[in-house]
């Protein structure tokens, strides 16, 4: 199987707008490197919108791990679980592919 879309979401709280439909079934990978936790979120909404009511928690990273996710519109990464404004440690990184 050909991946079709490769994506490393910005760890600085770049929001990622998904080129696919919203229920795009999609697999994240987290390379976590020991020491910098990553808060993947998602949101249906304005992703300009750092309100973390406009966003829902889809997955803290605590390791290094891949997953399969059901792709919002918009994904946005934090190194913080209330804050969508802090930045991930460039040694952690979360990959998302779709197709």
């Amino acid at each position: 199987m050909a991946l079709t879309r490769l994506h490393q979401l910005a760890n600085d709280n770049t929001p990622h707008i998904a080129n696919s439909p919203a229920g795009t079934r999609a697999v994240v990978h987290c390379k976590h490197d020991t020491s910098n936790d990553a808060y993947l979120y998602g949101s249906l909404i304005d992703p300009d919108s750092t309100t973390i009511a406009d966003w829902v928690l889809i997955e803290h990273f605590t390791a290094s791990t891949i997953k399969e996710i059901t792709l919002p519109n918009f994904l946005i990464l934090s190194a913080n679980g209330t804050d969508l404004t802090t930045d991930v440690n460039s040694g952690t990184t979360v990959r998302i592919s779709y197709g």
